[in-house]
């Protein structure tokens, strides 16, 4: 884990200005990996249409903002991304090669997810997380941002193995209105 903290200066219309100090953190670390052995909670996706998918027809700013800060800002462009709408109303880009992974299209036209799971952990630091996206390329660095509310989330595979796919999610609120908690008599592996 990184001790690093970065002042952010937020969208006054969602912090009146304020400064916001972000703890960074590694979510390959061993500290959070053993905070996840500890603490983490294993969840299904829920199998229900999504609000929404669109592609856009110009390259689009998508800022997903969720519990007053910007969570993640990213360009979504033509024939190269989705644009989801959650269960909040917020929006999330996704390539199209990740939302063709992530989501199916049934007979009707609506637009479910695939089965998967994760294990989560309500953020365990006491305050805003800063973490690299799992979007992020060593071209275009990409950073998502959590409050204290956050679920730092984490995608297992089809044996139970963690994947690199490694994010956050609002709050446990909204985390429950997509997953759903698994209860299994023992628990996955972790590496």
């Amino acid at each position: 884990m990184s001790e690093n903290k970065t002042s952010v200066s937020q969208d006054p219309s969602l912090t009146v200005g304020n400064q916001v100090d972000f703890q960074e953190i590694d979510l390959h670390s061993p500290e959070v990996i053993e905070m996840l052995k500890e603490h983490g909670e294993l969840f299904r996706r829920k199998i229900e249409a999504i609000k929404g998918v669109r592609e856009p027809d110009m390259a689009e700013q998508v800022d997903t903002v969720v519990n007053g800060i910007v969570e993640s800002s990213q360009v979504a462009e033509p024939g190269k991304h989705k644009i989801i709408t959650g269960s909040r109303g917020e929006q999330f880009v996704f390539t199209n090669e990740k939302y063709d992974s992530l989501y199916s299209v049934d007979e009707q036209g609506n637009v479910t997810p695939r089965e998967r799971r994760v294990l989560a952990m309500q953020n365990p630091y006491g305050g805003p997380v800063r973490i690299e996206a799992p979007w992020s390329t060593p071209e275009n660095p990409q950073t998502q941002d959590g409050t204290e509310e956050a679920m730092l989330t984490f995608g297992l595979d089809d044996t139970g193995e963690l994947t690199d796919d490694r994010y956050l999610i609002g709050d446990r609120e909204m985390l429950l209105n997509n997953y759903e908690p698994v209860v299994v008599a023992q628990s996955p592996k972790l590496t």
